[in-house]
């Protein structure tokens, strides 16, 4: 299920950053377009002017890639760390945990129920 929703979402962002592509690349079109001759020659306008706006615009593009990926990854992060008790509820709703276990502590031995390998095959399928 996981997998299925990643591939679609993936293909959506990619179509997405297809159409900010051409659009840049229609924009600097128009730009380029909207420069005379003479204007161009005075100004000195190269098209490294235009590459450098294409630049811009990729780089804003992996900016919000990254910003995105990293409020998803801090949302996973709380998600499974556990609320100390006496926890502010105020100031932040609280969210259902992803899995909930059990951790009994008899000296000398730990038990934790489900155990901590299950716990990681969980998560490695989901």
């Amino acid at each position: 299920e996981t997998d299925r929703v990643c591939v679609e979402h993936g293909k959506e962002l990619e179509r997405k950053s297809g159409l900010v592509e051409r659009a840049v690349l229609e924009l600097v079109d128009v730009l380029r377009g909207s420069v005379s001759v003479s204007e161009e020659s005075t100004k000195s306008t190269s098209g490294n002017e235009y590459t450098d706006l294409v630049t811009y615009f990729n780089h804003r593009i992996l900016d919000a890639l990254i910003k995105c990926t990293r409020t998803s990854l801090d949302n996973i992060k709380r998600r499974l760390t556990t609320r100390v008790q006496g926890y502010d509820e105020q100031s932040e709703p609280a969210k259902p945990p992803f899995f909930t276990a059990k951790v009994t502590l008899a000296i000398p031995n730990i038990t934790m129920v489900p155990a901590l390998d299950d716990i990681q095959r969980a998560l490695h399928k989901a």
